[in-house]
């Protein structure tokens, strides 16, 4: 089984503010390119983690999207989503809520 190459992983980390990093859950494809973690759901694909040539990525979850008759590719980002919608399509669809709770109450 391919690893992901532990410079590739540390910057995804750093980048991401990721500090719990438990591992991957779902499919895991690695390239020269970096990595994507993503799970294939009932009308959708849902990335987890991803790292690398947006470009690549992007054309690698459409067309996987295709080949397994989804209409839908989902996704989260710590960064600025504008870049995303603009180079890649997406739209804003909703918000992701957190909420702490430490030593079992909230923060």
């Amino acid at each position: 089984m391919m690893q992901i190459p532990t410079d590739q992983l540390k910057d995804y980390l750093k980048r991401s503010g990721t500090e719990d990093f438990n591992g991957f859950s779902g499919e895991l494809e690695i390239a020269e390119h970096g990595f994507c973690n993503y799970r294939i759901g009932n009308d959708y694909i849902v990335v987890y983690h991803m790292y690398g040539n947006g470009r690549h990525w992007d054309n690698f979850l459409t067309n996987l999207a295709v080949r397994n008759n989804k209409s839908r590719i989902l996704l989260t980002t710590k960064r600025n989503p504008a870049t995303i919608m603009r180079k890649f399509d997406f739209e804003i669809q909703g918000y992701i809520m957190q909420k702490e709770i430490k030593n079992g109450r909230n923060s």
